[in-house]
């Protein structure tokens, strides 16, 4: 495997193409999926729509900061300007909208699929250019052969390549993320101090994207401190000065960083009063935080689940050549002090992530570091491709093997979602198996239906109210998922029609899965 040493062009430029061409083909192929039914993953789409019906720039949800969503509007209106330009019913659209996204999906599917189309395939974009901002990465910290190893990596990782399906926010923050580290790196090699008052400011806007993208602020404090020790011991720079230079561009990134937050949030400012009101008397900003503390993992046992998570997410041999070059760059740490930037991000974030007591470990939280990792597998497949221990051919099959299966791994995951998510299999199994017309009655939770295809088609019934008669509208908007008490009580509401043979469907649908997590095996009788 020939790759060239520096520039991006020539072999180096080919090899980079087709990564980038690869990358983009795995992150769209597959958006389409489920469409035109509303999804958990992409629940921002329904925001973002929020934003452009009512046109203002005031969001007062604390639990979703509101950047992506101006971000999707900023994607999803020039598309709403070409519809109302060639007299698409939009009125009509949106007071379908106001009965459930249920009743616009099934009465304008071309309209619910192209809005969620477009906002999949800006996440596909965000993360090719994360590729390729990893890709820059690699190749200032170790040269070009570990920059494209890097991004070729970062591109057949499974849990990114998926991350990169939908309209969330990460990709998004992702982006951000590589972007602030990128600039600090520059700022050290290149001496432009500039560069980090744009990673503070751009820290600050992640921030409003997803509260965790304010640790990016980090690496860029950390940038003015290895500059400040690189003139330790000059006698015309005291330290006393040096100190309170430090200090002096601490104080104004954090001011930077706060008018990131401004430009991402304006609604913090232009409306202060309503904010300060919810965190101080509102419970629900801190019930996530409570609630995911619950299992009391301990921290050894968290931080080997993440571990195990890591290596999911990347594919065993690409996950081991992260850990391989993580390794292989604290060597070199001496030399190259800009690598101090990833582990004072990487390392405290994994640490934090440990400590985040949930049962089981969520990838989610993994994501924002999982491109700056990928620098470092760059280099230990770098290292690898440049060996003669093997030998050129061995070296080259080894090579051909891991981005193989790495390339299946991806792929393969990738429909993980039309076989196992609940909602889409369960579709897929209503519309083969039970002719239309029939009653259907949902035991436990509609959202693991919400399908526009089943309620043309069948007689929805939810707790004894039906999608056919106007008064039960309202169960198609229920949102309690994720409030403990609230799907308590649901739950109680099902055992107890199920006990006292209250069904009157034609069929009984019950994700007994759900019910079994949250009851003794024998409250559900049967």
């Amino acid at each position: 495997m020939v790759i060239g040493s520096s520039g991006t062009g020539g072999r180096t430029g080919r090899w980079l193409a087709l990564i980038l061409g690869v990358s983009l083909a795995l992150n769209v192929y597959g958006i389409w999926w489920g469409l035109p039914d509303r999804w958990n993953v992409d629940e921002d789409v329904a925001r973002a729509l929020r934003v452009i019906g009512e046109r203002s720039i005031i969001s007062r949800d604390l639990i979703h900061p509101p950047l992506y969503k101006f971000f999707l509007a900023a994607i999803l209106a020039p598309y709403f300007l070409l519809l109302k330009a060639i007299g698409y019913p939009l009125e009509a659209v949106r007071q379908a909208a106001s009965v459930s996204w249920l009743t616009m999906a099934s009465e304008f599917p071309d309209f619910a699929r192209n809005v969620y189309l477009l906002a999949r395939f800006s996440s596909a974009v965000l993360g090719t250019a994360t590729v390729y901002l990893v890709f820059c990465l690699g190749r200032r910290l170790f040269g070009a052969p570990a920059g494209l190893m890097g991004a070729a990596l970062l591109a057949l990782s499974m849990e990114f390549v998926s991350d990169s399906h939908f309209a969330r926010s990460s990709p998004l923050v992702n982006f951000m993320g590589a972007a602030v580290v990128l600039l600090g790196v520059r700022a050290l090699q290149d001496g432009r101090r500039r560069d980090l008052s744009w990673a503070a400011f751009l820290s600050g806007l992640a921030f409003t994207a997803k509260y965790n993208g304010a640790v990016l602020l980090v690496p860029t404090l950390a940038a003015h401190l290895i500059i400040q020790m690189r003139g330790r011991g000059a006698p015309e720079d005291p330290g006393a000065r040096r100190l309170g230079v430090l200090l002096q561009r601490w104080l104004t990134s954090g001011l930077l960083f706060l008018l990131g937050v401004a430009a991402g949030w304006p609604g913090l400012l232009l409306d202060a009063a309503v904010f300060v009101e919810q965190l101080t008397t509102s419970s629900r900003f801190y019930g996530g935080f409570l609630y995911a503390r619950e299992a009391r993992i301990s921290f050894p046992v968290g931080a080997l689940n993440y571990l195990l998570e890591l290596l999911r997410g990347f594919g065993a041999p690409l996950g081991v050549a992260v850990l391989v070059g993580a390794g292989l760059g604290l060597r070199r740490l001496r030399e190259r002090q800009e690598l101090w930037l990833l582990y004072l991000l990487a390392v405290p974030y994994f640490a934090l992530a440990s400590t985040y007591q949930l049962p089981d470990a969520r990838s989610k939280f993994l994501m924002l570091v999982i491109p700056l990792l990928a620098v470092f597998g760059g280099l230990a497949l770098a290292r690898l491709a440049q060996s003669r221990a093997l030998g050129k051919t061995a070296t080259t099959a080894v090579l051909a093997v891991v981005f193989g299966y790495s390339f299946a791994y991806s792929a393969y995951a990738d429909q993980v979602f039309t076989r196992l998510d609940t909602r889409y299999a369960s579709t897929q199994w209503i519309l083969a198996n039970i002719p239309p017309g029939n009653s259907l009655e949902m035991l436990h939770d509609i959202a693991w239906l919400a399908s526009a295809r089943i309620i043309p088609r069948y007689q929805v019934l939810y707790l004894g109210r039906s999608s056919r008669d106007p008064a039960g509208g309202s169960l198609f908007k229920i949102s309690e998922s994720g409030v403990p008490e609230l799907e308590s009580r649901r739950l109680a509401a099902h055992c107890d029609r199920l006990r006292s043979g209250a069904i009157s469907g034609e069929y009984v649908l019950a994700f007994l899965d759900n019910v079994a997590d949250r009851n003794r095996p024998d409250s559900v009788p049967g």
